[in-house]
């Protein structure tokens, strides 16, 4: 009875270990000067499905804002959703150099027990506030171990947002 037990016990314990995966896809090898300030729009909130997570705008540009902090003079970011044109209005009057547009493609926040993985899906358009353009585009994805919910949806983005982030910056 024992040895069936921990037997159980293991596999369990191996079930719920899964991997952690991260995505950034980039459309470009372009890289922005360090030091520079940055605005950091705020999507709409986003889910799966039918289902929207409230509050997952602000969550994905907070995370986006977090992962520049090391790279960028100064980080502002909206407080609402802006639209596109209404972004680049708040950036020029905060003499930011790039405007730093995150759109939720998934978002999927998930019970602790759950025995499907937290998991966030963005496209960050990086758009130069003086002219408008945009100059980068890229995906980026974080998903959470299988079976064992850890978490959330944002945490997730931390890595692949701070690996792209130090991609994109010249130091």
């Amino acid at each position: 009875m024992k040895t069936c037990f921990r037997s159980l016990l293991v596999l369990c314990f191996v079930l719920s270990l899964g991997c952690a995966t991260s995505l950034v896809v980039s459309d470009t090898n372009q890289r922005l000067p360090a030091n520079t300030p940055v605005y950091v729009a705020v999507d709409a909130d986003g889910g799966s499905g039918d289902r929207i997570h409230e509050g997952s705008g602000l969550l994905a540009a907070v995370a986006v804002a977090k992962a520049l902090e090391p790279y960028t003079s100064s980080r502002l970011m909206g407080l609402n959703r802006e639209s596109r044109d209404e972004a680049l209005a708040s950036a020029r009057r905060a003499n930011a150099a790039y405007l730093f547009v995150p759109r939720i493609v998934s978002w999927e926040d998930r019970t602790t027990l759950s025995a499907r993985p937290q998991s966030a899906e963005l496209v960050v358009s990086v758009i130069e506030v003086e002219s408008g353009n945009s100059v980068v585009s890229a995906q980026i994805a974080g998903k959470s171990q299988a079976f064992l919910s850890t978490g959330t949806p944002q945490e997730q983005l931390a890595t692949p947002l701070s690996d792209w982030a130090d991609q994109l910056f010249a130091r």
